[in-house]
């Protein structure tokens, strides 16, 4: 088996096999799980990164730790990635959503064209 062919198996027990038009995968950690995705599901892919600076991250409790936060699981996705939307979360509901609406507006004109 490959490096990350371990990590594909849920991936393909899970979504592999699922008929429905929409799907949220709401957590991917490693490039290995979105190149899964954008083989399998090529035109239906979209890829959305949620972010918040890291005084916003320690303002709501978190601490680098060494080993967990500088692992594959955790940045392995900070580059390299055409992100097709990113939402910045710096806890100004107002703003984030406005992002929200705007992302779906988005999708939904894309759809609209696909119908």
């Amino acid at each position: 088996m490959g490096k990350h062919t371990t990590s594909l198996v849920p991936l393909r027990a899970i979504y592999g096999k699922r008929k429905s038009l929409s799907q949220i995968v709401s957590d991917t950690r490693r490039l290995s799980d979105l190149q899964w995705f954008w083989r399998e599901y090529p035109s239906q892919s979209r890829c959305v990164r949620v972010e918040a600076s890291e005084e916003t991250r320690r303002d709501r409790g978190w601490e680098f730790t060494t080993g967990i936060d500088d692992a594959e699981s955790e940045c392995g996705l900070d580059q390299g990635v055409d992100f097709d939307w990113i939402i910045k979360n710096e806890g100004d509901g107002s703003q984030l959503e406005e992002q929200l609406a705007t992302g779906l507006l988005s999708i939904a004109k894309e759809k609209a064209k696909e119908d």
